[in-house]
């Protein structure tokens, strides 16, 4: 099997579960966060990754990374209307938009189940189904995702290599300058849909941002977290970017719940995406 790295890798600002006690100081600041989101409406910005490995052949998943998308926009979308955050713009143009080209180009795909397989010729992958923005736009977005990837990156080589400290790149103002006229707005949420369907008898080894483990640098100084995802390694990480700042204000990374690698039967579950930058209602 190629070698996969994750799309994204969640900068977990307070904590890495659920269960972890929110400190009065990390609960102060996630209500300023709360108050900055809702003081102006905000963008939705989805990158759907699903991939199957079949015995040695893999393939992007399209039309399901496409169901994924329409449906944690729909449930993400409830949420922030909920607890009363404001939508600007929602956007989903990229299919593994964060994928390096040469690496997504080793891949095949089916448009639909009629169809042949065939192997990925044009970079990026347009999800052809959300696909509003004009040619400018759909540029800075990727600019942004291989931006973040490479923030990503270089999180983890400092984290672990403690005497060679790389630098972080700058989003350019030209990207930041489009994001804000897409998005009419400072903030956006940043989601992205990963998963793997590796069929029974397929081998992959999990290592550093390998498939089946999520590396996660945590905010604050604090060390590095491994969340080891289910053996089917669906999951969704979100976060809020502030473009004035240019970082994120806060991000979470959670199991993603359903059956998402079927077109046919396609289910998604996800609940409390928000919490704790909003904290859930619980009975």
């Amino acid at each position: 099997m190629k070698k996969i790295t994750l799309t994204l890798i969640t900068s977990l600002l307070f904590s890495g579960c659920a269960t972890t006690k929110i400190t009065p100081e990390a609960r102060n600041q996630l209500n300023q966060t709360q108050i900055a989101i809702k003081s102006q409406p905000i963008a939705v910005l989805v990158n759907p990754c699903l991939l199957s490995n079949e015995l040695g052949k893999d393939r992007i998943l399209n039309q399901a990374s496409q169901l994924s998308s329409e449906k944690f926009i729909q449930t993400l979308t409830q949420e922030l209307n909920q607890n009363g955050v404001k939508i600007s713009e929602v956007s989903s143009p990229f299919i593994c938009g964060s994928m390096p080209e040469e690496q997504l180009k080793k891949y095949d795909y089916q448009v639909d189940q009629n169809t042949k397989r065939t192997t990925v010729s044009e970079y990026p992958f347009l999800n052809n189904k959300n696909v509003v923005m004009n040619s400018e736009q759909q540029k800075a977005i990727l600019d942004f995702y291989q931006y973040t990837a490479k923030t990503s990156e270089i999180s983890l080589n400092n984290a672990l290599n403690k005497k060679k400290q790389l630098a972080f790149p700058i989003l350019d103002e030209k990207t930041k300058n489009t994001l804000k006229d897409w998005s009419k707005s400072n903030y956006i949420f940043v989601v992205s849909i990963n998963g793997l369907n590796a069929s029974v008898g397929s081998k992959f080894t999990s290592g550093a941002l390998g498939l089946g483990v999520t590396l996660a640098t945590m905010g604050a100084g604090a060390g590095l977290v491994s969340v080891y995802m289910p053996k089917e390694g669906q999951s969704y990480d979100v976060g809020v970017y502030d473009l004035d700042k240019k970082e994120f204000v806060w991000n979470k990374s959670s199991p993603l719940k359903g059956n998402i690698f079927s077109v046919k039967n396609h289910s998604l579950e996800a609940t409390n995406i928000l919490d704790p930058l909003f904290e859930s209602q619980k009975e």
